[in-house]
């Protein structure tokens, strides 16, 4: 059976320093080399998500930004946010007095202006808009958010700062998405996947088999097939290397 093995990254498959550790690399090369199919999906882009996961042998596409891109060596495909809900969602920015990162694709390249005024450009192909704050002070506009069209968002807490971080995307980007795009483009029977976040959520429901990280948060663990151990015990890894052999 074909299986796609795809795990996040931040408090999943990266340990509390935001590592991959040379354990769980060392397995996890050592199963791709016996034919695991795998890859991750995260709310990161390519910026620091190639970097991060440089140890491992990758075999699969990423599935990056929450599933706004697609990545391989180069953008396979990724997801524009629609004209209308551009200006929509700067106006909503302005009216809450909160600042963000805008991510857009220029000349097939990407490009964040970070900390600023939500101030929109469409030629520019804004494809991404985050916020990091407090709780209390993105909700009322994370409501507001979920009241548009044609809109996904992701709204849960930072793995490493206790603050939150509110990320906004054209709702054919998903994790979920993402993972739907592989199975059926590579020809995937099934999928595997590891997660611990809010933003884990939809990759859940779009997995056949879910595994959730001994740190996960609860709703996560009410989701998932199987908890293995922390992401400081190489909890990815360690169960791959005792369940692989289930999937050939």
């Amino acid at each position: 059976m074909k299986t796609l093995f795809i795990s996040d990254l931040d408090g999943t498959l990266l340990n509390s320093n935001a590592e991959i550790s040379e354990n769980t690399a060392l397995i996890i090369n050592s199963l791709i080399k016996k034919g695991l199919h795998f890859t991750v999906a995260t709310a990161r882009s390519e910026r620091t998500a190639i970097p991060m996961t440089s140890c491992l042998d990758i075999n699969v596409p990423r599935v990056l930004m929450n599933g706004v891109i697609i990545y391989s060596d180069g953008y396979i495909k990724y997801h524009t946010i629609p004209e209308k809900n551009a200006f929509e969602i700067s106006a909503l920015f302005k009216k809450h007095n909160i600042k963000g990162s805008i991510f857009e694709i220029t000349d097939n390249k990407l490009n964040v202006r970070e900390n600023t005024d939500i101030n929109i450009n469409y030629a520019d192909n804004p494809i991404y808009i985050t916020s990091n704050n407090k709780y209390d002070i993105l909700l009322p506009l994370e409501r507001d958010i979920s009241k548009l069209e044609n809109i996904s968002h992701t709204f849960y807490e930072d793995t490493y700062t206790g603050k939150w971080f509110l990320e906004i995307f054209s709702d054919k980007a998903t994790k979920a998405n993402g993972i739907r795009f592989l199975r059926e483009k590579y020809g995937f029977e099934k999928v595997v996947c590891f997660g611990d976040n809010l933003n884990d959520i939809t990759m859940f429901s779009e997995s056949d088999l879910r595994v959730a990280v001994a740190n996960a948060k609860p709703e996560i663990k009410k989701l998932a097939d199987f908890v293995t151990l922390s992401n400081d015990e190489d909890g990815v890894a360690v169960w791959l290397g005792e369940h692989y052999k289930e999937f050939i």
